[in-house]
């Protein structure tokens, strides 16, 4: 018997790329529209959080850069989706995923007292990401691939890892046994920042295998080598929130162009967060 999901999704915003991704890889979806203010009778199993625009910074009192672009009446009728059906607010006869890809993972990270950097550059196309060996059912291994695209990217004369920190990341970005290497589809300006949360508030699933950018604009427009201040930064590209059950993912595994293996790695990441 095929699954059937129920989906809560904001009526104002296009979700069908979204959800032609879910039906991809996990069953059926039966789509459910959120309105402010009233119930929803049935039980959801996934409250979806799509692309768009920024989060507004004044969610995590940052003051606002001058390359963000923010929509507060969407934040907060989102907010409202999350509040509904965030088990540590609600008792509830069953726990949902929340899950965000691009725009949503920032809402997700914010809403879970995360923040956000306002602005990074070089991060507007497919790039290398790498998946801890926890998510690597398969034992997959297309390190080649990735060598590949490494030798096409120099020779196009694209930035593959920041210079500045080209030491820190040798020491941050070894390969463990198992881990996955994937190449992202991936499109954004803005980057989370789960860092200052405590260790069991969050899980790094999955980082850019190189470093891209070589700015990072919090709330200001000074960039700020934030690496060199916070521990063990990697650029998130998946991250989990075990306390609310919240996937963010940065990338866009619901765009064609997305490849086989990256979409695939993310159903099988949202499968096992799904509560059975």
């Amino acid at each position: 018997m095929e699954r059937v999901l129920n989906v809560l999704v904001n009526p104002a915003v296009n979700a069908s790329s979204y959800i032609a991704f879910i039906e991809k890889g996990l069953g059926k979806v039966n789509v459910i529209k959120h309105s402010k203010g009233e119930p929803v009778n049935q039980e959801i199993d996934i409250v979806l959080f799509t692309g768009g625009e920024d989060v507004d910074p004044r969610m995590y009192n940052y003051t606002r850069n001058k390359k963000t672009s923010s929509n507060i009446d969407r934040d907060s009728f989102e907010k409202d989706m999350f509040n509904r059906y965030d088990g540590s607010i609600n008792r509830r006869k069953k726990e949902v995923l929340f899950l965000g890809i691009c725009r949503g993972a920032q809402f997700l990270t914010v809403v879970n007292k995360g923040s956000l950097i306002q602005h990074v550059n070089n991060h507007t196309s497919s790039h290398p990401i790498t998946i801890s060996s926890k998510y690597n059912d398969n034992k997959v291994d297309i390190r080649g691939e990735i060598d590949a695209w490494f030798r096409a990217a120099t020779a196009r004369g694209e930035r593959v890892g920041n210079p500045q920190l080209r030491e820190e990341e040798r020491r941050l970005h070894q390969l463990h046994k198992g881990d996955l290497e994937v190449i992202a589809t991936s499109t954004h300006h803005q980057m989370l920042m789960p860092f200052h949360l405590q260790k069991d508030e969050y899980e790094m699933i999955a980082h850019s295998t190189y470093f891209r950018s070589d700015t990072y604009e919090l709330d200001c427009e000074e960039n700020q080598l934030i690496t060199n201040k916070i521990k063990n930064f990697v650029e998130p590209e998946i991250v989990y929130y075990p306390k609310t059950n919240s996937l963010a993912i940065q990338g866009h595994p619901e765009m064609d162009s997305a490849t086989e293996e990256f979409t695939s790695m993310c159903i099988k990441i949202i499968n096992k967060k799904l509560v059975k």
